[in-house]
């Protein structure tokens, strides 16, 4: 029995780090797939962008031609990964986060949210796609950049 708190401590942390480490290299898992969507008549152009945790495999779009989408890749680090980016479309700015938990030994959840001040004339939403660590499959948000219809109200 180990009696000094100290070396549990360190064989804890050791063995959540060999975890970690384990997930990002060898499990898709720890991977996250970000697509976007414009359905709008106008290009929407990336004005902002904040990597809040993880690491951007490849980078997010600069521009969104309408009716096309992009996708970009994020890897997880100690955390899930998570970014939040700012498009502008025609004369309206929407900013959104998209959000994968942190996968070990488990599918991290994903989240997405518009933030404030939200656009008067479009919106977004998401679908998601829990990725696996069993299957060593990824995770994706898919995002629909839509106008929004006359007379109806806006969450």
């Amino acid at each position: 029995k180990m009696k000094n708190p100290i070396s549990k401590v360190v064989l804890a942390c050791i063995a959540f780090h060999s975890v970690v480490a384990m997930a990002d290299t060898s499990n898709e898992c720890g991977n996250f797939h970000i697509q976007i969507s414009n359905l709008t008549k106008e290009v929407c152009v990336l004005t902002g962008q904040a990597v809040r945790h993880g690491n951007l495999i490849t980078p997010a779009p600069t521009s969104i031609l309408p009716s096309d989408s992009k996708r970009f890749d994020m890897t997880q680090s100690v955390y899930g990964p998570s970014i939040e980016l700012s498009y502008q479309c025609g004369l309206e700015t929407i900013t959104f986060t998209s959000k994968q938990n942190l996968c070990v030994l488990d599918a991290g959840s994903i989240h997405g949210e518009i933030l404030h001040p939200r656009p008067v004339n479009i919106t977004a939403n998401y679908t998601a796609i829990i990725g696996s660590y069993f299957w060593g499959r990824s995770g994706s948000i898919n995002w629909s950049v839509t106008p929004v219809q006359s007379g109806s109200a806006q969450q």
